[in-house]
């Protein structure tokens, strides 16, 4: 570690997310209220800013914009991850119109590189304001217990008489759909990040990195297929407090990163957002996506339609049909309706689809469809659970879509890791061509 600055707490921050603590400090003699520097992680790469709250409270001004500003210059040029950290007490209010100016700048680089390099936003002290913004622009925001994260501060809350608790706190941010980890310490949030940069290629052109494999836990088809399919300690899940139909994660499968997404329920509009924000990303950086789906579609709820549940719906679909990454999804229970289209359809492009044994895939839920079609042979309220497992085991059954090429291949649950491993291998060369445009009209 180089620097004047050597018992700063920034520095033992920078230092904690590179191999061996070592790393080369950019601009040690202009402070600004952050340190910066390059290092290797996992033998790559990457650039990390930390905000310096022992100098001015790490306020925002001019210096500190100059220097992320060479910060994300030098990851642009050389194709390299950034890391951020964040601890400040704002701007500095004594220097108002360069204060503005430097929070802009600020931004604008974020936003230039994002979708160029993987960026992660590590929040362990105060950030708020514009700040905050930057941080959720991230690919991935990751939030200590002790860090503060938010647009309005609490003591404004309360002012303006508001009656929402815990406002800032790390279940406030996770809740909010901000942050994707949450920590219990300032350590184990920055570690988490140097994890994530692990699993993640250098840039949106770089091939996607080899993980070094532990194996598989001893595969239970009673258990989530993600944590019995993937590479044994390396699934790394977010915004576990968003949604409770689905689970999202970053994973290596035989040693392959991927974004994994597994359905165990209805999605509302939640589960939704994690699922497009998950594959968004993944798409950014070539990082295939596989998903294991069990649901009888998004949730059927008015209520839910009003707060964004259509909407939810769309986005989702949008970025799925959009992503140009290898795409795989794993019928383990049911595929019912838009669930199916979504994720597993292969007129929607997705590259290859499986179903377990005993899987249902079908327009509407069995026992709405026997009430339709079979309605002469219910004589009896207990007839349509009779006739609707009928349906499911003849008509809508694994096997019969996959003669109708609704799926690839009914494979044994215990073979799915093996299936996996050989199709992320043949589609890693994987490359679409669009039709031109500027970009899609996501319906945000």
């Amino acid at each position: 570690m180089s620097g004047t600055s050597k018992n700063s707490a920034a520095l033992t921050r920078l230092a904690s997310l590179f191999d061996e603590g070592i790393f080369v400090e950019i601009d040690a003699e202009n402070s600004g209220g952050t340190k910066a520097g390059y290092g290797s992680v996992g033998g790559a790469t990457v650039f990390a800013f930390c905000q310096d709250s022992a100098v001015n409270g790490g306020a925002v001004d001019k210096a500190q914009a100059r220097k992320l500003s060479k910060v994300y210059d030098l990851a642009a040029k050389t194709g390299s991850p950034v890391i951020t950290v964040y601890d400040s007490k704002g701007v500095r209010l004594d220097d108002p119109f360069n204060a503005l100016e430097a929070s802009s700048e600020m931004l604008r680089k974020v936003s230039e590189l994002s979708g160029v390099v993987p960026q992660i936003a590590v929040v362990v002290g105060p950030c708020g304001g514009f700040a905050a913004i930057a941080a959720a622009m991230a690919d991935f925001c990751i939030m200590s217990e002790k860090g503060e994260l938010f647009m309005t501060p609490a003591f404004t809350d309360k002012a303006a008489s508001g009656k929402t608790k815990d406002v800032g706190t790390l279940g406030f941010a996770q809740k909010a759909g901000v942050a994707a980890i949450g920590c219990e310490s300032e350590a184990e949030a920055l570690a988490k990040a140097s994890d994530i940069a692990k699993l993640l290629p250098l840039n949106n052109l770089e091939a996607l990195p080899v993980i070094e494999s532990a194996g598989a836990p001893v595969f239970d088809a009673d258990k989530c297929p993600m944590d019995t399919v993937c590479d044994a300690d390396s699934v790394v899940e977010l915004y576990t407090e968003m949604g409770s139909g689905a689970r999202a994660a970053v994973a290596s499968i035989g040693g392959t990163p991927a974004g994994v997404i597994c359905m165990c329920g209805p999605l509302d509009r939640d589960d939704a957002a994690k699922c497009a924000r998950v594959i968004e990303v993944c798409d950014s950086f070539n990082i295939p996506i596989v998903s294991f789906v069990n649901s009888e579609g998004f949730v059927k709820s008015a209520d839910n339609d009003l707060c964004e549940g259509i909407r939810a719906a769309a986005k989702l679909t949008h970025v799925l049909a959009e992503a140009t990454t290898a795409k795989i999804s794993v019928v383990f229970g049911s595929a019912i309706g838009s669930v199916y289209s979504v994720f597993c359809g292969k007129n929607g492009g997705c590259d290859m689809s499986y179903a377990w044994p005993g899987a249902v895939i079908s327009p509407i839920n069995t026992a709405a469809a026997v009430s339709v079609l079979w309605d002469d042979k219910i004589k009896k309220a207990s007839d349509v659970d009779a006739l609707a497992d009928e349906y499911a085991k003849t008509e809508a059954s694994a096997q019969k879509a996959a003669e109708f090429g609704l799926v690839d291949a009914v494979i044994e649950p215990v073979d799915t890791r093996n299936r996996l491993i050989s199709a992320l291998g043949m589609l890693s060369s994987k490359r679409v061509s669009r039709l031109p445009k500027k970009h899609g009209n996501m319906p945000l």
